[in-house]
């Protein structure tokens, strides 16, 4: 199974195909997965039937793999909902390739979670990734800013 761990706490991965299984759901578990985050455009209701099963909680937020419609506060409410469940399980997003959108919202939540520098953040998740991590620059840019907005609040 594809699952890349940027936090004790957080874990991303591309597609959702074959996650229903109970087998796969029973390595999220070990993990102490408590939420799977879907963020690709499509949902998967046969992965949210089988999670009701388990007990684990299961959200699909659509995201548009396009940085000129980033909506930035849902982005932001997606990844403090995430930093939340950190506190007490881990969390697994999911996109469809699990390079840009479940690494924008892992980051966001980490930077949320942890308050430890955007940069190196990004950094840490790409070693964990790979170096196409955020390949799209919009969703880099828009880390760093987010991280430069907060600075200023």
């Amino acid at each position: 199974m594809n699952l890349y761990r940027l936090h004790d706490r957080l874990y991303i991965r591309p597609h959702t195909r074959k996650l229903n299984s109970s087998a796969v759901l029973s390595v999220l578990s070990l993990h102490d997965v408590r939420l799977i985050m879907n963020v690709a455009l499509i949902d998967d209701p046969a992965l949210a039937a089988a999670c009701r099963t388990v007990g684990m909680a299961y959200c699909h937020e659509p995201l548009n793999d396009s940085g000129a419609k980033l909506v930035p506060q849902r982005i932001r409410a997606i990844a403090r909902e995430v930093a939340k469940t950190m506190s007490f399980g881990a969390v697994m997003i999911n996109c469809d390739s699990g390079w840009n959108r479940s690494a924008l919202v892992a980051v966001l939540a980490m930077y949320y979670f942890t308050n430890r520098p955007m940069a190196d953040l990004i950094a840490e998740a790409r070693i964990a990734r790979g170096t196409k991590l955020l390949k799209n620059r919009a969703f880099e840019d828009f880390l760093l800013e987010e991280e430069n907005d907060q600075l200023w609040r």
